[in-house]
Order: structure tokens, then C-alpha cells, then sequence
């Protein structure tokens, strides 16, 4: 939903959503986690995941004048996916070749000066 904001060039009113999601989870994770603890961390996830949820689709309708019906999520039209896809898949592609070099980086960088255990004791002369 984020993505079709920004694609109409409004790019203000998905930051604004972003921001609110934030602040939310931040809010709620300090109030949930001295009580739940790691489990108040990810109700105060889930919740602001539903609050980005449910902003959108307001967006879209005041913004983009868009509104999603039922059968939208369903209906799979053929044309339109074919001509996003010649522009999105390679970006796609792009960004998970991106993500892969990253990773294997990472790991490279962790192992380094890293010793193997178990550790061989030491021997006294």
C-alpha cells in the first residue's frame, strides 16, 4: 500500500504513516514491556502494524480517490501484472542480489579473528 502512495508521488503522506507506525510501537513498547517483557515488544509490533493497516486505505481514498473492493484482493488481472512486472522484477532481483552480497559481508566480517572451540588447552614448557 506504501509503495502505491509513493508510486502517485505522495511520498509526504507515506512518511507520515511510517512516523505514526513508529511512534506508536514506541509508546506502546514502553508501556507493555516492564509488564510482558519481549512479548510486550511484539504486541506493541503487531499493533502499530495494524494502525499502518488501517491508514492506508484512508490515504487511498482521500488521496488517490481508490477504493479497494473485495474482489480486488482475488481477481488477478493478467495484463497489468505483466507490464509491472517488466519493470519490477528486475529492481526485485536487484534488491535481493543487494541483500545476499550484504549478508555473505556480514558474515565474513564476524568470522574474522573469530577462534574455533573447542579451545585446545595450553601446553607448559
Amino acid at each position: 500500500m506504501a509503495s502505491v502512495m509513493r508510486a502517485h508521488l505522495r511520498v509526504r503522506d507515506t512518511l507520515a504513516v511510517i512516523l505514526t507506525m513508529h511512534a506508536t510501537h514506541l509508546l506502546l513498547a514502553l508501556l507493555l514491556m516492564p509488564r510482558l517483557g519481549l512479548t510486550g515488544f511484539a504486541v506493541a509490533l503487531a499493533a502499530s502494524r495494524v494502525l499502518g493497516i488501517a491508514l492506508h486505505p484512508v490515504l487511498w481514498h482521500a488521496r488517490l480517490n481508490l477504493r479497494p473492493r473485495a474482489i480486488d484482493w482475488w481477481r488477478l488481472n493478467r495484463p497489468a501484472l505483466a507490464s509491472v512486472l517488466r519493470i519490477g522484477l528486475p529492481g526485485a532481483a536487484e534488491n535481493i542480489a543487494w541483500r545476499l552480497s550484504f549478508m555473505v559481508s556480514v558474515a565474513v566480517a564476524g568470522q574474522l579473528g573469530a577462534r574455533r572451540w573447542p579451545r585446545r588447552p595450553m601446553r607448559c614448557r
